[in-house]
């Protein structure tokens, strides 16, 4: 029903948050998934899981944000199909090594073997669920030891975004006050950005200026629109 889809795009929500990746690849993924083992009897919170290591596998394998936006959704396409072989397993072999070695140890195989087992049709997508769900312990702790990137900071920030802007879209009277309050934050950066690796004096002076005119006004507008997303929008469930 209608609650139990809100809770899966919670949970959803929250294991991109958990291995900073993007909330859009990371529900394609979960869906293709569901939808290639429904016959299989996994329970929802096992798929979850299991996305949530095939994230984080891609982030220790030092994948760029593009590179594991692509790579999810060559894997979620060959978990969707049945097998792993061809363009999706090269993919996954170029981008997500760390999925490989999970796959690798848990079957017994080097990666000469594996591609011998995905050009015969051998990697199944049940045989790559067991061997994901046997490595899960072992990349969180590989995955916890990565310092955070900005790339993947500014990930977590477009995911939050998008979230909110899909939220208050459903509202009312709300979206032209975040639309506002976005373009003052945008112009925020514009100042850091001066200040940081440009001219100090300048940054200063428009900081001053942007106190005096705005600053006041944003702070007491962003705890306006705060106050009121939470009453009208926000679920507690995320």
């Amino acid at each position: 029903g209608t609650l139990e889809l809100i809770d899966t795009q919670s949970d959803l929500f929250n294991v991109a948050e958990k291995s900073r990746q993007s909330y859009e690849s990371t529900a394609t993924l979960y869906t293709r998934m569901a939808q290639a083992t429904k016959n299989l009897n996994i329970p929802q919170e096992q798929l979850l899981r299991t996305t949530e290591t095939i994230n984080k596998a891609l982030v220790v394998s030092g994948a760029s944000a593009s590179e594991s936006s692509s790579t999810l959704l060559q894997l979620s396409q060959a978990l969707a199909s049945g097998v792993l072989r061809g363009e999706e397993f090269n993919s996954i072999a170029e981008n997500g090594a760390e999925v490989l070695n999970i796959l690798g140890k848990s079957l017994g195989k080097t990666t000469g073997e594996l591609r011998k087992m995905a050009t015969e049709g051998q990697l199944t997508t049940e045989v790559v669920l067991k061997a994901l769900a046997d490595g899960a312990e072992d990349v969180d702790k590989k995955f916890q030891s990565m310092n955070l990137t900005v790339a993947q900071a500014t990930q977590s920030f477009d995911n939050n975004i998008g979230l909110l802007i899909k939220r208050a879209s459903d509202g009312t009277g709300v979206m032209s006050n975040l639309a506002t309050s976005i373009k003052w934050f945008g112009e925020a950066l514009v100042i850091a950005d001066e200040y940081w690796f440009g001219d100090e004096t300048l940054a200063a002076e428009r900081a001053r200026i942007q106190l005096d005119d705005d600053w006041y006004y944003i702070n007491k507008r962003n705890a306006g629109l705060i106050q009121e997303t939470n009453k009208t929008i926000l679920p507690t469930s995320i």
